[in-house]
């Protein structure tokens, strides 16, 4: 079950679960003042980075990593701390090898670029 962290957010989700249409379920999260933004961020030192959001929103919004691929590999982002104005991330991606004794996934590294979706309600 997914759990909603706002009252406004569970309203808005209440609504869209009502839409039966992509174009209602938009209409409600609008009305509810929710807005979701798809942002980068390039990793810098030990593959991490705060991302400062470009709007300060009305409480920590929900910010989900997304998958990016460059290539054969794939990139993703791991989100820490949420604050209401920044986000702390470190990443994922793809190994070039994948051995039987170890994960298909390794910390990314300094230049690695993410990409984080994030929902929330602006201030």
């Amino acid at each position: 079950m997914i759990t909603y962290p706002n009252r406004l957010a569970r309203q808005a989700m209440a609504r869209a679960q009502q839409s039966p249409t992509t174009a209602q379920m938009n209409a409600a999260v609008a009305t509810a003042g929710v807005t979701a933004i798809r942002l980068t961020a390039t990793l810098g030192a030990g593959g991490a980075v705060t991302l400062t959001f470009p709007a300060a929103y009305s409480s920590p919004p929900t910010v989900v990593g997304t998958g990016r691929f460059v290539g054969d590999r794939g990139y993703f982002a791991v989100p820490g701390v949420v604050t209401a104005t920044t986000v702390a991330l470190t990443g994922k991606r793809n190994k070039g090898t994948l051995l039987l004794s170890d994960g298909p996934n390794e910390a990314a590294t300094s230049g690695d670029v993410v990409e984080v979706l994030v929902i929330g309600r602006l201030a």
